[in-house]
């Protein structure tokens, strides 16, 4: 029997999304939904999600759940064919509010329940349990506030200690797990890198990352506008424009769409600017569908060919 790798992928802050759908919304007034949905989502499951959607490396979740939103969110996975492991908490799983109006969305996000010593403990035994099979780790989402601050590092020197890649879609923790691991994958958006390096634009994000890390890769998103890659195996840097799209469905996810397809590509040995390349076409795709995570491959194939890639000058 052959046996096939899979991505092991952390989230945290797992939720459970709720879904409303209006046709007008205005802050301070009642607003009357049109239609309610609720799917399990976190950074982690829309990654998760995006996978199955793209094929190729499978993933599977690891995190925190409980209460009955837990037990919502792991049924719900199951039914999606999502592989997930998690330690149990006390704590009820948050949920947040997705609002949706004629292609805006304004989302509601509830508390994430923070990490203890103990808690952590048990995840990271979770976690060595899994790594064996694992092609690679990926960190999807924040660390709930008022954790223990160890979360970070420790993930890290267990990946770095696997010899295994290890990707992070999380700017605030980035410290951290570079300290230990300095050849990692860091996929932010650019905002997320102007606080996370003290920077004004990209480019100079990009430049202050290159200087203290010199193995970093750096995939940086802005939306629809232009994005930027720093390839850590060779210290390039290339910005990727995207085309723009007639009518935006739902945008939320495609930065963990990104990150999944970016990381899935770079495992199966694709050239950094091509993976990414792959990666942005994936999320635009899945801004054209309802749910977080999911896309067509054949949209995002036709969006790939209009993709520009141009190597940029080192000053």
């Amino acid at each position: 029997m052959s046996f096939k790798p899979y991505i092991l992928v952390i989230g945290a802050n797992p939720a459970w999304e709720k879904v409303l759908e209006f046709q007008e919304f205005q802050a301070g007034e009642v607003n009357r939904a049109l239609r309610v949905g609720g799917y399990a989502a976190g950074k982690a499951t829309n990654f998760c999600r995006a996978l199955q959607h793209h094929g190729g490396l499978p993933g599977r979740q690891l995190t925190f759940l409980g209460g009955e939103a837990g037990h919502r969110f792991s049924i719900a996975l199951a039914t999606e064919g999502l592989e997930c492991q998690f330690v149990p908490v006390i704590q009820e799983t948050r949920t947040c509010t997705n609002c949706v109006c004629q292609g805006t969305m304004t989302e509601l996000v509830e508390p994430g329940t923070p990490i203890t010593k103990a808690m952590l403990q048990e995840f990271l035994n979770l976690l060595q349990k899994n790594l064996a099979g694992a092609a690679g780790v990926a960190v999807a989402g924040s660390i709930p506030a008022d954790s223990c601050g160890d979360f970070m590092r420790e993930v890290a020197l267990a990946t770095r200690n696997a010899q295994l890649p290890l990707l992070l879609d999380n700017y605030q923790n980035a410290a951290e797990a570079l300290a230990v691991k300095p050849d990692l994958i860091l996929k932010i958006n650019a905002m997320e890198l102007c606080r996370l390096t003290g920077q004004e634009t990209i480019a100079a994000g990009l430049a202050w990352l290159r200087q203290r890390y010199a193995k970093v890769t750096a995939a940086i998103t802005d939306g629809p506008s232009r994005a930027w890659l720093l390839d850590g195996t060779d210290a390039s840097i290339t910005t990727l424009e995207i085309p723009k799209l007639d009518k935006i469905v739902n945008p939320l996810g495609a930065g963990d769409t990104a990150s999944a397809v970016l990381f899935e590509r770079l495992l199966s040995h694709q050239p950094c600017p091509e993976a990414f390349a792959d990666a942005l076409a994936a999320a635009s795709a899945s801004c054209l569908t309802d749910q977080a995570g999911c896309f067509v491959p054949e949209m995002a194939a036709t969006i790939r060919e209009a993709i520009r890639l141009s190597p940029q000058i080192s000053q």
